[in-house]
Order: C-alpha cells, then sequence, then structure tokens
C-alpha cells in the first residue's frame, strides 16, 4: 500500500506555497499519496477538521520548518499553531515518532524548528534546487526502506582486556557520569519496554509543561516555588501520566518525579518546592 502524507507548513509568501505545492506533487508523482490545503480544500470546508483528520489518519506529518514556522506553532498562532497542538497531542499519546518528519527549508535548524522538534533528525531541502540525495532520503523514509548495516562478527573471549571494568565498578562508574544520586531500579528483563516507555511519558510530558510555561518556569526555579506557581498543571500532567502507565511500574519508579527535577527544576529538588 503506498504511504499516505499529510504536510505542514505556514503560509507565509506566495513563492513559498508554490515550493510546497511542487514538493507535495513530486511526492505523489513519486507514489505517496500527499494531502495538502492547497488542493484539498474549498471555501467553506472545516479547516480544523481536515487538519485534525489529515495528521491522525496519515502514515506521515511532513513539517517544512523556517523561522515563521517556529514563531507561529510556538506562539500558537494559526493554522500551524492549531497543527502544533495536534501533533504535541500526538507525541503525548505515545504514537510513532517516525511519523513526524521534519523538512528544513529556510533558515538554520534551531531557529526554523519548533522546541518539540529540535531533538528530531531531519531532512535538509534548502536551496535552489534542494539536493537530489536529501529528497530520495525523504523518500526512503516515507517508504520506510531498510537501512543496510553491515554484519555483525564476533568477538572472542581471547580479546577481552584484562583491565575491563567489574559489572559493578562500570555501573558506579556510568553514575558518576550523568549525576545520578538514586541507585539504578533493577528491572526485570521482561518489564524493560514497559519502563522505557513510562522514562520517555513523563518526559514528554514535563518538557511540555515547561514549554508552555517558560516564564513560571524561571521564576519558579529563582524563588523554588515551582509546585505552588504551576500546580494545576503539574498535577494534569500527573495524571496524564499515571493513566497511562502500568501500575507496576509506578509503584516500582517514579520518573514522572525524576523528570520533574530533570527538566523543571534544572536538576535541583529543592526548586519545587515541595
Amino acid at each position: 500500500m503506498d504511504p499516505t502524507a499529510f504536510i505542514s507548513y505556514a503560509w507565509e509568501s506566495e513563492s513559498h506555497r508554490i515550493w510546497v505545492r511542487d514538493l507535495a506533487a513530486r511526492l505523489r508523482h513519486d507514489g505517496v499519496d500527499t494531502r495538502l490545503d492547497q488542493w484539498n480544500l474549498r471555501p467553506g470546508d472545516d479547516l480544523p477538521g481536515f487538519m485534525e483528520k489529515a495528521i491522525t489518519e496519515c502514515d506521515f506529518v511532513l513539517l517544512v520548518c523556517t523561522p515563521t514556522y517556529r514563531d507561529k506553532a510556538m506562539k500558537r498562532q494559526g493554522g500551524v499553531g492549531y497543527e502544533g497542538s495536534i501533533i504535541t497531542g500526538e507525541l503525548l499519546a505515545l504514537r510513532p515518532e517516525r511519523k513526524f518528519v521534519p523538512v528544513l527549508r529556510r533558515g538554520e535548524w534551531g531557529e526554523s524548528a519548533p522546541a518539540w522538534l529540535l531533538n528530531r533528525l531531519y531532512v535538509d531541502l534548502r536551496g535552489e534546487p534542494y539536493q537530489e540525495d536529501a529528497y530520495q532520503s525523504l523518500i526512503a523514509a516515507l517508504y520506510r526502506d531498510p537501512i543496510e548495516v553491515p554484519p555483525l562478527g564476533s568477538r572472542g573471549k581471547s580479546s577481552l582486556q584484562k583491565n575491563e571494568m567489574p559489572s559493578a565498578e562500570k555501573q558506579s562508574h556510568v553514575e558518576a557520569q550523568v549525576g545520578r544520586s538514586e541507585p539504578l531500579p533493577l528491572i526485570p528483563s521482561n518489564e524493560a519496554a514497559l519502563h522505557e516507555e513510562a522514562r520517555r511519558l513523563a518526559r514528554l510530558v514535563v518538557s511540555e509543561l515547561k514549554l508552555y510555561n517558560e516564564a513560571e518556569v524561571e521564576e519558579g526555579r529563582r524563588r523554588r516555588d515551582l509546585y505552588e506557581r504551576l500546580k494545576e498543571d503539574i498535577d494534569r500532567s500527573r495524571q496524564i501520566y499515571e493513566k497511562r502507565v502500568a501500575p507496576r511500574i509506578l509503584e516500582s519508579t517514579n520518573y514522572f518525579y525524576q523528570e520533574l527535577v530533570r527538566i523543571l527544576a534544572a536538576g535541583d529538588p529543592k526548586a519545587l518546592g515541595i
């Protein structure tokens, strides 16, 4: 089955709209069933409904990043802002992250990508014309072409280094490097995926909380009253987290609190004021 894709972009100029339309047309020519407001909407149509349906139903969402796109997404302005709300909601619902494919069209990455996209790999389609190999990498991603990996060899026991750290010492060394103050939880192998999902969800909900309360977070860190200042938002985020995490994971490790300290309080538990 051919992949489906929706293109999210900012209406910043006529030339940019034409460029996006040409990209969408080329994708369709290459077998990607691409949805675009310019040819899927008519006067009187429900714009929010179209965006919600396209983002949730399509296999992929291409986000054409420019400084204007970032500005509208961060300020929740216009269609881009509305789409951003839907996209971050999808991420919080643990949808596959590879669904959202950033495409850098103009500017540097740091000034063109919304905060929730900054840590993702992007396709660089800047320039006139853009690089063909970059476009082909986009096509490969949309078709989920496998990446060729060199075959894995083997290592004999005789090649082990004599000065290799014992396991316990390795763990202490790693903890020191990342600044952990609490012991690492012993995670049964059959629950590792559940713990990783919980950790990822905690990171997402707390990052989202911080993103929309930057000024309050800075002031709360300074006054060390983050929880009192953001109580309603923190409690709502915790409810989202607890609703989606298995009870046995909740009982064993409090990833939500760990991310509150790491992301919201910048590593200082006292800044939470609890």
